[in-house]
């Protein structure tokens, strides 16, 4: 099971969870709304110092293609994390990076969304909210993420959305993910992780043996 720690604003996160033990970092920029999004420069320097064998994903928004090239240009990450349907599959496939593409968890629209999400490198099903685009610390009916991997498959499904040391193992048997992706739930406020918390969730994502 693979957990990326999305969110990460401090060294001293990016540090513990990596020594939590985190497949992936996710670095916020370009999404005003979000409490953990960062400046160029500070992301900059995060993803710079992020070891060499962890993901670095950058989470962000753009209005226009060559203001997204510009910014993965300067921050150089490993994945892109894109949200927003305004900017055509091919230009984004020329970015010539592994490429996640968010869905709501909504009955009512996701199945629609995934038809083009799918033509990505992985989606990352996350809890809907008019007002957020993700980060919502609110879990969704895991059932209908099930169904959304089964239509999806062979793409991978990251699962995200109010996870919790809680209910991560229900979560994860469940809708059996290839990943997960937590943020709120492993924080002291928003932007500042907790260890401990940290440590927990990795442990009990990553003991489950859900294919066996």
């Amino acid at each position: 099971m693979k957990v990326k720690r999305c969110g990460i604003t401090r060294r001293k996160d990016l540090i513990l969870a990596v020594k939590a033990g985190a497949d992936a970092l996710g670095f916020i920029v370009n999404i005003p709304s979000s409490p953990r999004n960062l400046t160029l420069e500070k992301a900059k320097k995060l993803i710079r110092e992020t070891p060499v064998f962890i993901d670095t994903v950058l989470v962000t928004k753009s209005k226009n293609i060559k203001e997204l090239i510009k910014i993965v240009k300067n921050l150089k990450p490993k994945t892109l994390q894109i949200y927003g349907d305004n900017l055509p599959i091919l230009e984004l496939k020329k970015l010539d990076l592994p490429i996640i593409k968010p869905v709501k968890a909504d009955e009512k629209t996701v199945f629609k969304e995934v038809e083009k999400a799918c033509l990505f490198n992985a989606v990352l099903i996350d809890s809907f909210s008019l007002n957020k685009l993700g980060g919502t610390g609110i879990p969704h009916d895991w059932s209908l993420s099930k169904k959304v991997r089964d239509k999806i498959y062979p793409t991978p499904l990251i699962l995200a959305g109010g996870l919790t040391v809680n209910n991560i193992q229900e979560a994860i048997k469940t809708v059996k993910p290839y990943g997960v992706d937590v943020s709120s739930g492993v924080e002291v406020k928003p932007g500042v992780k907790n260890y401990k918390k940290m440590v927990e969730f990795i442990e009990k994502a990553k003991e489950l043996k859900i294919w066996s």
